[in-house]
């Protein structure tokens, strides 16, 4: 019996080995400084918590670094490619379109939405979404954007001046309101209740993600639906998913009511610039409810995340950086002069140019994705030289992309928005927090005009100090984020 069971074993090593003999013989040219071990690959470097995975993916986005910008890793039995090279990324980008079953929990987070979605799916649906974040479609929520930043404002007067203040909780409930105004066209006023339904369900939900994320075996179905944490994310999902089909339900029917009264007061087109059409109104006379529900949940879920990560890290660069927030406050009270209150307007924006420097450098250092994901359908040789084998699993460093002296130059961990005022990148692709290429995310716009509404609100009434001066402790998750909440402290400074 012992020896059958040996014999079993020994039968599947020689198979795994002959299945994967081609990317075997890969990795042992290119080599890796971590050791991989039988079975488990390189896994057990990812297991802890997510801070700790947070750093293996920084030491793998370095390895690949100082590989050229390449650097092979085991995952059980799954073979991945870490690269960090701006041009091998824009190549990757370019070639596969469909994203790594490493985002499983994702998916199941945001159903069918194109973002995430298979490549089936994604592809008729790109040219429908891709309007939806126009560049007239982000200007018309500027308002939205303005009056909800105003609101942070307010909110965070109580904890001016009076000691540590955990931004994250502030910064969280903004994004998602301003999400369901410009995504929804609902009012969901989180800002002033902490423990809205909606607000506590994104919450738990973006955690369990990031659980399901950080943990391989929740690659194996029997094992992932038969954990506790996939039943607790269900309920939080199902409370989401109720909140979108009242929001479809509602707009479907003042539809129908504007179609057979069409001289009512209520009604309105998609070209009446009057008010801001949320991106739902678009949606559902584009694609079905069905379809509508999963595009909503995703958009939802990735302008807040995606924004509330951009601005928080912001404001905490600029808390550690006292001279570089002293000169974009200058420049505020060049733009905006003495009215420290007047609303954001568009030709603000455009003349803020070191605030659009500092959310770039900003966004560079700390991109809500730290990672990006490809599948390899078929052969492709990278301009490093590297052969990407068909069948290999990618992950882009945009965290080693984005700090590679190859094109940052030796000062790429350093904060320094002027590298963003002295000209063009010599290379586009060294760029790449909202990726690039075909499923670039579109709402890279969206997301920086948030940001820098919100940051030039609150600039001009609060000084932003640091707490501490060490290195940041980071946490792996659907977006990147800071351990400690970001928490800096306020000064007033009217």
């Amino acid at each position: 019996m012992l020896f059958q069971a040996a014999l079993c074993v020994i039968l599947l090593v020689l198979m795994w080995w002959w299945r994967n003999r081609k990317f075997i013989q890969q990795y042992r040219k290119l080599g890796c400084t971590y050791t991989a071990l039988p079975i488990l690959g390189h896994a057990h470097m990812f297991i802890g918590n997510r801070e700790a995975i947070m750093n293996t993916f920084i030491k793998f986005g370095e390895e690949a670094i100082s590989r050229g910008g390449v650097a092979p890793l085991w995952l059980v039995n799954e073979y991945h490619l870490c690269i960090a090279d701006a041009l091998d990324c824009e190549a990757v980008l370019k070639n596969y379109f469909s994203k790594d079953k490493l985002l499983r929990m994702i998916r199941l987070l945001t159903g069918d939405s194109f973002i995430f979605a298979p490549v089936e799916i994604w592809k008729p649906r790109r040219r429908l979404m891709a309007p939806l974040f126009s560049v007239r479609s982000t200007n018309s929520f500027l308002g939205v954007f303005t009056r909800q930043s105003t609101r942070l404002a307010e909110q965070l007067q109580a904890a001016a001046n009076q000691g540590p203040v955990a931004l994250w909780p502030f910064v969280n409930a903004f994004t998602l309101d301003t999400a369901c105004e410009t995504v929804l066209g609902v009012e969901l006023n989180s800002q002033l209740d902490n423990n809205n339904p909606l607000l506590v369900a994104v919450d738990r939900l973006v955690e369990l993600a990031g659980d399901g994320l950080t943990k391989f075996w929740y690659q194996i179905d029997f094992i992932m639906k038969n954990h506790p944490s996939y039943r607790s994310f269900m309920t939080e999902q199902a409370i989401i998913q109720q909140f979108i089909d009242e929001s479809i339900k509602e707009k479907e029917e003042k539809s129908h009511t504007i179609a057979m009264n069409p001289n009512t007061k209520e009604f309105f087109s998609l070209e009446d610039e009057s008010r801001p059409v949320s991106l739902l109104e678009k949606l559902i006379q584009s694609v079905s409810a069905a379809g509508a529900r999963a595009e909503a949940l995703g958009l939802l879920l990735a302008a807040a995340g995606s924004a509330a990560a951009a601005l928080a890290f912001t404001l905490l660069m600029l808390a550690r950086h006292p001279a570089v927030q002293d000169k974009l406050y200058q420049e505020l009270r060049e733009v905006f002069g003495e009215d420290s209150a007047r609303p954001v307007t568009l030709v603000d924006l455009q003349r803020l140019k070191y605030l659009e420097a500092v959310v770039r450098e900003t966004l560079r250092l700390f991109p809500p994705a730290a990672n990006i994901v490809r599948e390899a359908h078929r052969d492709l040789t990278l301009p490093s030289g590297v052969e990407v084998l068909k069948g290999t699993n990618l992950i882009l460093s945009i965290w080693g992309v984005q700090r590679n002296p190859k094109y940052w130059g030796p000062d790429a961990h350093e904060f320094r928005p002027e590298r963003f005022l002295e000209g063009p990148l010599e290379h586009q692709s060294a760029f790449l927090a909202f990726s690039s290429g075909p499923r670039g995310c579109p709402g890279a716009q969206y997301a920086s005009m948030v940001t820098k509404t919100a940051a030039a609100t609150l600039l001009r009434r609060y000084r932003v100090r640091p707490l501490q001066h060490g290195p940041l402790r980071l946490l792996f998750s659907v977006t990147l984020k800071e351990i400690d909440n970001f928490t800096v402290s306020l000064q007033s400074r009217i």
